[in-house]
């Protein structure tokens, strides 16, 4: 009785186990791309976070290590939905992981983005602004001037 292996091979011919090899090759340096852009994700959390005054607290690193290990789990399943491509003459490359990879880079780019867009506008700060505003003209005075911006931004018929 032979091996699986040597099933394989007289099925799949003798390239096969160096075609498996290059397969989990490319998978391994696919999955060392997410770390990396979790690690960024994560630094830039905290930057957005320093800049804009707010407390860093571990939630973000907690999370950063569960998006993680979310994301090496759908390339390990990746991988092996791939390894059984691997059956077919045409599936040369771990396309499921390469897809996954791009995923999750995308996802991650979308995460970036956010972070810059909090750093550019001001609506974070503006909870302590209007704080200044009440202590620097006094919280009558302050109802009584955005009670007439309001009313002066609404059309006449929306006043009553």
């Amino acid at each position: 009785m032979e091996t699986l292996l040597e099933a394989f091979t007289a099925e799949l011919g003798d390239n096969f186990s160096r075609h498996l090899i290059f397969h989990y090759a490319v998978v391994f340096i696919l999955a060392l791309i997410p770390p990396v852009l979790v690690a960024l994700d994560t630094y830039f959390a905290t930057s957005t976070a320093r800049m804009l005054g707010e407390k860093i607290r571990s939630r973000k690193l907690r999370k950063g290590l569960e998006k993680l290990s979310f994301y090496w789990g759908a390339q390990i399943a990746a991988s092996l939905v791939g390894t059984i491509g691997l059956l077919f003459t045409w599936y040369n490359l771990p396309y499921m992981t390469i897809f996954v990879t791009l995923a999750v880079a995308w996802t991650e780019g979308k995460s970036y983005r956010e972070h810059f867009i909090r750093r550019k506008d001001g609506v974070a700060k503006i909870p302590e602004t209007l704080q200044e505003m009440i202590d620097f003209f006094g919280e009558d005075d302050l109802k009584t001037t955005l009670r007439a911006i309001a009313r002066r931004k609404l059309p006449a018929d929306e006043e009553a």
